[in-house]
């Protein structure tokens, strides 16, 4: 996957200097920097995350945005932070490995009905996190008939104030599963609200390490599933 508008050359300078898998060996890190999206610099949301790097922040206007590029947006070994205001509404799917994201004020949706082959293979998982650190404040992550967001492989979730499940209380809106936390993963879930799924609220696997403070886990077929062992 190439960039949306940034070319291939200034994007891997960029990632040296400032994030993505060469920031380990990186002399120096430039200023952090703030890309509003859109603005004259980044019009598009896809132009707003391939230009922002670690320790950068990119800020997504009230609205409905897309991604540029066909598939799930691919955030691996790098850094992201995202912000939006009441009313951001970034429609598609997320892959997550090796990364560090926060995400604040933002909604998350995805439509099977408008995934590409590519969006197909993430099997209704609007963000799958694999082996990374990821944190959600005032989000909501919903789809229908899938899963909002999935954790394996010692992914570790920080979620503050969100709304993880369907879109609606109705059958055709609802998700299937909330939240599957796979083997070795941790989750930590304050003020939040798991709602609106057909089967589970959330799905433990094994040696999964779970936080619940203050939060809602309601109108799901069942609340919670543990498949192994967990610690809470």
């Amino acid at each position: 996957r190439t960039a949306g508008h940034v070319p291939i050359l200034a994007r891997v300078q960029l990632r040296a200097l400032r994030g993505g898998r060469e920031e380990e060996g990186a002399e120096r890190e430039a200023a952090p920097r703030t890309f509003v999206v859109p603005s004259s610099q980044c019009p598009t949301l896809q132009d707003g995350l391939d230009v922002t790097c670690k320790g950068d922040t990119c800020t997504v206007s009230a609205g409905r945005h897309m991604f540029g590029l066909p598939g799930p947006y691919p955030l691996e070994s790098r850094s992201l932070i995202l912000t939006g205001q009441e009313g951001t509404w970034i429609l598609g799917r997320w892959y997550g490995e090796k990364a560090t994201c926060n995400m604040t004020q933002v909604s998350l949706y995805a439509d099977q009905s408008n995934d590409t082959p590519e969006d197909i293979r993430m099997q209704g998982r609007v963000v799958h996190i694999a082996e990374g650190v990821w944190g959600f404040s005032a989000c909501s992550i919903q789809c229908v008939d899938g899963v909002p967001m999935s954790l394996i492989e010692r992914a570790t979730v920080d979620m503050d104030a969100c709304v993880i499940g369907g879109s609606g209380a109705t059958d055709d809106r609802l998700a299937r599963i909330g939240i599957t936390i796979g083997d070795n993963c941790k989750m930590t879930m304050c003020k939040s609200t798991i709602t609106w799924n057909k089967q589970f609220g959330i799905v433990l696997g094994d040696n999964t390490i779970i936080d619940i403070k203050s939060c809602s886990i309601l109108d799901n077929k069942i609340g919670i599933s543990i498949d192994g062992d967990c610690r809470s």
